[in-house]
């Protein structure tokens, strides 16, 4: 799957006896080792004693049992249930803390999967509204790329745009990103603040991601080094104009 998705040359797929074999030997092991401790003092034990019920444990009045309001109002189940959450404190309050972890994933796993909806029609309805991304594998001349894909049947509309690895410096701190460079009045990939507001394109300085801008510690203002292969001359240094949220990435855009 790797090789054919990532087309990653020379990868091959290839069964390890090794691991086969260390895997199961070290089951084997840990597996006996856990069942020999686990059923040593059991083995000691006569089968009479073995066979006899253990002794109740010494119960005493708990502290909700003065609350009179509350505990005449218990049946049973309950009072007995609430006698045995006192009776063993220590298994109670990890019981209590395993129901508060589970509960959390649940809720978790349902918060990710409503937030994803949101994120993804977001994203590609109102930041990326291009309906087809052509990316070729070198750089070519905008002007060309837009004539040529514009003679395209069905094509209303082509933007051109630039994606550069670049790594970003500020002090001490160094991230690695993909800066953007977008058209002027683009309209297939628009920059939106907060509130939804299209935030234009500075003539000159960039527009960070706030995921970006916190992993760099920088701010309206600061002044970031820029280092890329496909710089002329490196470092470029460049003012960042204005941070906005991003759903989904960590660019820069110029």
């Amino acid at each position: 799957i790797y090789e054919t998705f990532f087309n990653l040359p020379g990868l091959t797929g290839r069964f390890s006896m090794r691991y086969l074999f260390s895997g199961v030997l070290f089951s084997i092991c840990f597996g006996t080792l856990a069942g020999y401790f686990g059923s040593k003092e059991v083995l000691k034990l006569q089968p009479a004693e073995a066979m006899r019920p253990p002794a109740p444990p010494l119960a005493k009045q708990t502290l909700l049992e003065g609350w009179r309001i509350y505990w005449d109002n218990l049946t049973v189940q309950g009072k007995m249930a609430t006698r045995n959450a006192f009776r063993n404190l220590g298994r109670s309050f990890f019981t209590l803390v395993g129901v508060m972890f589970a509960f959390s994933l649940i809720a978790t796993t349902g918060y990710f999967l409503s937030i994803m909806d949101v994120l993804i029609f977001d994203q590609f309805t109102r930041v990326q509204t291009h309906d087809i991304k052509v990316v070729f594998a070198a750089p070519v001349d905008s002007r060309d790329a837009r004539l040529e894909l514009s003679r395209l049947p069905g094509v209303n509309r082509v933007e051109a745009y630039l994606e550069v690895p670049a790594t970003l410096n500020h002090s001490w701190l160094k991230k690695d990103t993909v800066i953007l460079g977008l058209e002027p009045n683009s309209e297939m990939y628009n920059l939106l603040t907060r509130d939804g507001v299209k935030v234009a394109l500075p003539a000159e300085g960039m527009v960070l991601a706030q995921n970006l801008a916190e992993n760099l510690r920088a701010e309206a203002g600061s002044l970031l080094e820029i280092e890329s292969p496909y710089a002329k001359k490196s470092p470029v240094y460049c003012e960042v104009v204005e941070i906005i949220p991003q759903s989904l990435g960590t660019n820069a855009s110029v």
